[in-house]
C-alpha cells in the first residue's frame, strides 16, 4: 500500500481547492486499485470542490465534514481540507453507500451491505467508515451491525463533524453529499490493520457506581438514584449544561473491554422531570459508572499514549514483507473545544511523534468508532465519545 495526503486552505475558490488537493497523487503512478479519502471544512462549498476533484482524479472519493483536520507534517488546521489518497496492487477498495437511514432500519440497512460484500469477497480486513451525525439514531448501532454482518471484521471511522452555525454534518462519495446516509469502504486482500483507542482522565472517582436503569444511550437511575440526583451528589451544576457537559462517564462491561477496561460517554443532555440523562453513545443495563471530566493536560497525555501504542504496534506487527505506510484518525469534537490554551495540542504531538515515513490524515468527529479489542481474531468494535483513536495499515 501506498499513500499520500495533501492540504488546501482554501475556502472560496474550489477549483484551486481542488488541483492543491490533487497534488497527494504527484508522488507516484497509481497502481491497480485507488481510493482518496476527504476531510473538509464545513465553511466550505463540498458538492463544488468533490466536482472539482472528480475532474482531476480517476478513482473514487469518500469522505466526510469536520471542524478541523489533522496532519504529521502541519498538525491541526481549521478552516481546509484534506485528501488522503491510497494505491495497491494487492488490495481491492469497494465502496458502499445505504439509503437513507432511520433507527427502524439502521441493522437492516447496514446486514444488507454486508451480506453482498461478503458473498463476494473472501479476504476483508477492515470496513471504514463515514456517517452523518444523526442525533435519532444510537451510534452503537454502526459499529454492532457491521460486526454482526461480516462476523466481527473490524470497523474504523466516526461521525461527520458538525456545525451549529450551519446546521450541516455531510458525508460524501464522489459528487454526491449525504446527511441521512453511510458511506462505508470495505477493503480485502494484503492489509494488516492496528488500532489504538485511548481516552485518559485524571479526575476519575474511585468508587465503583452500577448503572441501574438504562435504556440505549438514556440512563435512569444509577445505584438506584436518578442520574440527575447522581450527578448533583457529586457536586455537578445540572442546572447548567455547560457545567454537565464537561463531565465524562467511564463505562465498563462484560469482559471485553481492552486492557485499559472501559470506554467514555459523554452527557449531552438532561430530563429534569424524570431525572435521567442522555448520553452519547449506549449504556448498557449493569454497566459500572465512573465519572471523570475534561482537562486540557489529560488530552495531551492521552494523544502521546494514542499514537506511541499505535508505533508499537506497528513495530511490533511489520515485517520485511510488509510495511506500514499510513495512519487515520479520529478525535472527539469536544476534545477539540476543551484544548486550552491552544487547540494545536493534539496536533502539535502528532507532528512531533508521527515517524516521518508514515502518512497521517485525521479529523474532528462527533463520535469515534474503533476496536478496543480482538477476542479469538475477532474484532470487538466500539463507539465511543472524548476519544482519540488510530488505525494503521
Amino acid at each position: 500500500m501506498k499513500s499520500n495526503s495533501a492540504i488546501s486552505y482554501e475556502l472560496e475558490d474550489m477549483k484551486i481547492a481542488a488541483a492543491e488537493l490533487a497534488k497527494a497523487v504527484d508522488v507516484f503512478p497509481l497502481l491497480k486499485s485507488s481510493i482518496g479519502i476527504l476531510y473538509f471544512s464545513t465553511e466550505l462549498d463540498a458538492e463544488k470542490l468533490m466536482s472539482e476533484i472528480k475532474k482531476l482524479l480517476p478513482f473514487d472519493i469518500m469522505g466526510c465534514s469536520t471542524q478541523a483536520v489533522l496532519n504529521e507534517k502541519t498538525g491541526m488546521n481549521e478552516f481546509s481540507s484534506s485528501l488522503l489518497v491510497l494505491t495497491a496492487d494487492d488490495c481491492d477498495f469497494n465502496i458502499f453507500v445505504s439509503e437513507p437511514l432511520t433507527s427502524e432500519n439502521i441493522k437492516r440497512q447496514i446486514t444488507g451491505i454486508c451480506e453482498s460484500v461478503t458473498r463476494v469477497k473472501h479476504d476483508l480486513k477492515l470496513i471504514l467508515l463515514n456517517c452523518p451525525h444523526m442525533p435519532d439514531i444510537i451510534f452503537d448501532n454502526f459499529p454492532e451491525a457491521f460486526s454482526e454482518g461480516t462476523g466481527g471484521l473490524p470497523v474504523f471511522g466516526g461521525a461527520a463533524g458538525y456545525s451549529i452555525d450551519n446546521d450541516i454534518s455531510l458525508v460524501t462519495f464522489n459528487e454526491n453529499l449525504y446527511t441521512d446516509r453511510l458511506v462505508c469502504c470495505f477493503i480485502s486482500g494484503n492489509l494488516a490493520p492496528v488500532f489504538s483507542a485511548m481516552g485518559y482522565f485524571s479526575l476519575t472517582t474511585i468508587k465503583t457506581q452500577i448503572a441501574t436503569k438504562t435504556d440505549g444511550d438514556v440512563i435512569y437511575t444509577i445505584d438506584d438514584m436518578s442520574f440527575v440526583d447522581y450527578l448533583e451528589s457529586m457536586g455537578i451544576v445540572t442546572s447548567e449544561p455547560e457545567m454537565y457537559a464537561s463531565i465524562i462517564l467511564k463505562v465498563k462491561w462484560g469482559d471485553d473491554d481492552g486492557k485499559d477496561g472501559g470506554v467514555y460517554r459523554s452527557i449531552s443532555s438532561l430530563n429534569k422531570e424524570d431525572g435521567s440523562g442522555k448520553v452519547g453513545c449506549c449504556v448498557p443495563q449493569g454497566s459500572e459508572i465512573y465519572t471523570t471530566t475534561y482537562k486540557s493536560d489529560d488530552i495531551k497525555i492521552s494523544t502521546k499514549v494514542c499514537i506511541d501504542t499505535i508505533i508499537e504496534q506497528i513495530r511490533n506487527a511489520e515485517s520485511e514483507d510488509y510495511k506500514y505506510t499510513t495512519v487515520l484518525c479520529g478525535s472527539c469534537w469536544g476534545r477539540y473545544l476543551c484544548m486550552f490554551p491552544s487547540k494545536k495540542i493534539e496536533g502539535d504531538i502528532i507532528k512531533e511523534s508521527a515517524p516521518p515515513e508514515m502518512n497521517f490524515a485525521g479529523y474532528y468527529t462527533n463520535g469515534e468508532i474503533c476496536p478496543i479489542a480482538f477476542k479469538n481474531g475477532v474484532a470487538v468494535n466500539r463507539a465511543h465519545n472524548a476519544t482519540i483513536t488510530m488505525c494503521a495499515f
